[in-house]
């Protein structure tokens, strides 16, 4: 595995890939899947080197980042307002790095998002905000916050991508209510959605989800990229 640290548009990130160098990689003349990943709460990129590389050892490029108030740029976060904040402004921080890197690189990319728990949530977010991301795999995450900007509101927004959502059905740190509702909605909305969505819930897990449940979700997500990228 190769891995390079790296500070882009003055935001950090980890950057692995299965078996190029970060130079390499730039210079590569053939196109790219690229996969961002988004940590937890009080969490930090190097946090999740475990999963992105899995994702590196799918032939994807993976890339962790320090979301907004995190990791290497921490700032305490005390009120819900500066959590959303947190959630939209790393959302942002993410197109923003899709941009930069379509810029710097050789060859054309394609673009992917996952995230974890809060990272779920900026997942769901930043998916809403560009077509240029043509998958979204939110875990333990909700598409909804009390914010003008909540994607929740928009699910029109989400008809160029294809989406995997899971959750833990006994979490209450991030209820799955919501985001099976949501689920609910766009099969409703979406004439193909079982070709495009796919949801899936853990009924005996929590938030921290059982072993067997979360590398089940691992596997899951596995499969759902490795249809994307080949």
């Amino acid at each position: 595995m190769q891995r390079k640290n790296l500070c882009i548009h003055g935001i950090p990130i980890l950057f692995i890939h299965n078996h190029l160098s970060w130079d390499q990689w730039l210079n590569h003349d053939k196109p790219s899947h690229v996969v961002f990943l988004s940590h937890g709460l009080g969490s930090k990129k190097e946090n999740n080197t475990k999963e992105l590389e899995m994702l590196a050892s799918l032939g994807l490029t993976a890339i962790g980042m320090d979301n907004q108030a995190h990791g290497e740029r921490y700032a305490e976060l005390k009120t819900e307002n500066q959590i959303q904040f947190c959630i939209e402004r790393s959302a942002y921080d993410l197109v923003r790095l899709m941009d930069q890197l379509q810029t710097i690189r050789n060859a054309a990319l394609r673009f992917g998002v996952t995230g974890i728990s809060l990272g779920g949530m900026i997942t769901y977010m930043a998916a809403s905000l560009v077509h240029r991301i043509e998958v979204a795999i939110p875990i333990l995450g909700r598409p909804d916050w009390e914010s003008p900007g909540s994607p929740h509101k928009r699910p029109s927004d989400f008809g160029h991508c294809r989406i995997l959502g899971i959750t833990a059905g006994q979490d209450v740190n991030v209820p799955p209510e919501t985001t099976r509702n949501f689920h609910n909605y766009l099969s409703q909305s979406f004439s193909q959605y079982k070709n495009q969505f796919n949801y899936i819930e853990y009924p005996d897990s929590s938030h921290f989800m059982r072993e067997e449940d979360w590398y089940s979700a691992m596997d899951t997500m596995s499969a759902f990229l490795k249809a994307w990228s080949t």
